[in-house]
């Protein structure tokens, strides 16, 4: 009897653990601005080299659209455009430089570079022109969403799945459990 019940136990942490690397390994779904509240929020940025260092991200949600004021000082990147360094230097030929981005000054004295951003947790293609390098170089930019505030994020409505594996796992193995324990305990009865 000991041996089904920590079987079934066994079982259960067996299947917990199963749910929960399934979940872990589901890749970070695209968030966008519809899946936000409008507001002004701090947000972290990677960025795919360390030339380029934002040194503070502020994302302005807006209806549809986000933008991102990205301080940063003492970088040696003076203009960005978003998509690769082959396309900002055609843009940089152009008459119009169309789609690069200069900076602001900040009330601090750093650059300030405003972006759109299309969706959040997802990479992407950003050139940076380097003084140092005098050329303009390929970074990737991601705009990380768990580093927002939980207030920052509309009410999505949808049921987080882990929320209904973890208790139908639980209820099952406590069913488990209490149908082997009336089971031994009408067996005795029977015998008795």
């Amino acid at each position: 009897m000991k041996r089904l019940v920590s079987v079934i136990l066994a079982l259960t942490g067996v299947l917990m653990l199963c749910a929960f690397s399934a979940f872990a390994k589901k890749e970070i779904p695209a968030v966008y601005a519809t899946d936000l509240k409008s507001g002004r929020y701090e947000i972290e940025v990677a960025v795919s080299n360390s030339e380029l260092i934002v040194d503070s991200c502020i994302l302005t949600v807006s209806g549809n659209v986000m933008t991102a004021d990205m301080s940063m000082q003492g970088n040696k990147t003076t203009a960005l455009y978003l998509g690769s360094a082959d396309g900002a230097r055609s843009a940089a030929k152009s008459s119009t430089s169309a789609g690069i981005i200069y900076p602001v000054m900040g009330e601090n004295g750093e650059q300030v570079f405003t972006v759109r951003v299309e969706m959040l947790d997802k990479k992407i293609s950003c050139a940076a022109y380097s003084t140092e390098k005098e050329d303009w170089v390929d970074r990737i930019l991601l705009f990380k969403s768990d580093s927002l505030p939980d207030y920052a994020f509309r009410d999505s409505g949808g049921i987080n799945p882990l929320a209904i594996i973890i208790p139908a796992v639980l209820i099952i193995a406590a069913a488990a459990v209490f149908f082997v324990f009336r089971r031994k305990n009408n067996s005795k009865e029977k015998e008795q």
